[in-house]
This record gives C-alpha cells, structure tokens and sequence, in this order.
C-alpha cells in the first residue's frame, strides 16, 4: 500500500514539474503588438495595389526645434510605380493613403507619413505627408468619384452643379456633353475610376488651397486619365483635366 501512495505522488509531482506555466503578455507589450500587426495588415494594402517588396520603419525627426514622429514606408521593385517614373509624386501620395486608408486603428502616434520609391535605376523618392493632409482626402476621393459617376451617366446638371460659381456662369451644359461624347467616342464607355494619387496646390495670389486629384477611368476600349481641381476651402471643383 506503500508502494502504491509512493507511486502516485511521485507521478504527481512530475506531472506537476512538466507544466509550463501560461505565457502572458504584459500591459505595454499588448498595445506594441496591435501597433505592429496594424501596420503590417495597412503595408499589405499597399503591396496589394503596388505589387514590388515593402518596409515598414518608425522614425523620429527634429523640425525646428520640434520633434516630430513618422513611419517610413519604403517601396521596392514596384512595376506600376516604375511606370510612373516621370511623375513619382502621384504613387507616393497614394502609397501614403492606402497606408493611412489600411490603417484599422486611427489612433496613431506619429505626425507624418514618410514614403520612399526606390526605382530601378538605383534612385531614390522620398516625399513626406502629413497626417492632417491625408485625415480628410477620403472626402475628395469620393468627389472624384462621384465626377466620374456623372460622366458615365451624362448627367451634366448634376455635374455643372459641383463647380463652383465663378466657373458655372462661363461653363453650360451643351459644352459638357459634347466634352463627355467626344471622351467615350475615343476611349469608350466608362466602367470605374481608379484613384492614383494627389498634390496640394497653393495659389501666389490670395493663398488658396487647391488638392489635384490623379485618377484612372476604367474603360471599355482604353483606360485614360482624369484631373480633378477642387478648392480646399469650398469643396468645389474649379477644373476638370484628361491629363496628368
């Protein structure tokens, strides 16, 4: 009997000496952990419209005696924006939307968002956005898009309505449709609008702000592009381009 209560607490005690104990993660290290995992799912975004390879590093800077935070994101060996050599900003400034876009948490602790395109011919682009720049383009993308829901359609009026006054009384209907007509009979009918990119513009004259917005019209014979201008101020389109 002995032997028997011998044998069972020595089973016990090296069942007991084989558990390990359950790894928790500390309170700093959570939040660290969703940081990063937020990132890397925002940088898949990017590497899902780009294709190439891409890095994603934090970094701090001093800005007139500020320091300010960033996230740099690096781009490498990207077919489509080698494609765009010429006019590198347009990429990059998607790049730094499709990041912020991706993002699931918005409570982020850096001021801007540092993209750098690196081409094939061994340069390299950096261009810096900041936060308050890009916090808000969500709304324009959508203008853009609703511009481009309107030229499908051929609702001119709708379409006139969303320019601003200074530019509707030289602006009619008549010359619109025949700007639509003449645009679908060369590339065809207009199927969706791919955004591509932006700059912020400011005028010498009385300070304002314009955001240009880059686009792609998906269409049935060849893709063409789009240039929409529109008044940061107003929210009202001053121009409409078929070129970058």
């Amino acid at each position: 009997m002995k032997t028997l209560i011998s044998l069972i607490l020595l089973l016990f005690f090296i069942s007991c000496k084989n558990e390990k104990p359950e790894k928790k993660l500390s309170s700093q290290t959570k939040p660290i952990l969703t940081k990063q995992i937020n990132e890397k799912n925002a940088a898949q975004v990017v590497v899902d419209f780009y294709g190439g390879e891409i890095e994603v590093s934090p970094g701090v800077l001093m800005n007139e005696g500020k320091k300010e935070k960033f996230i740099q994101i690096e781009l490498k060996r990207s077919e489509l924006a080698e494609s765009y050599s010429g006019m590198i900003n347009i990429p990059a400034s998607n790049i730094a939307y499709l990041f912020y876009n991706g993002l699931q948490s918005k409570a982020i602790d850096y001021d801007y968002i540092k993209v750098l395109i690196s081409l094939n011919d061994g340069s390299q682009n950096m261009f810096p956005f900041y936060i308050s720049e890009i916090n808000d383009l969500a709304d324009y993308v959508e203008t853009l898009n609703k511009v481009s829901e309107l030229l499908k359609s051929k609702n001119t009026s709708v379409l006139k309505s969303l320019f601003a006054p200074e530019v509707t009384e030289e602006l009619n209907e008549s010359t619109l449709n025949k700007y639509i007509n003449h645009q679908d009979s060369i590339y065809g009918t207009i199927n969706e609008t791919q955004f591509q990119g932006f700059s912020i513009l400011e005028t010498e004259d009385d300070n304002q702000f314009i955001i240009q917005l880059y686009g792609i019209m998906i269409r049935s014979k060849e893709n063409s592009p789009i240039c929409v201008f529109i008044d940061r101020n107003t929210k009202e389109i001053l121009t409409i381009e078929d070129s970058f």
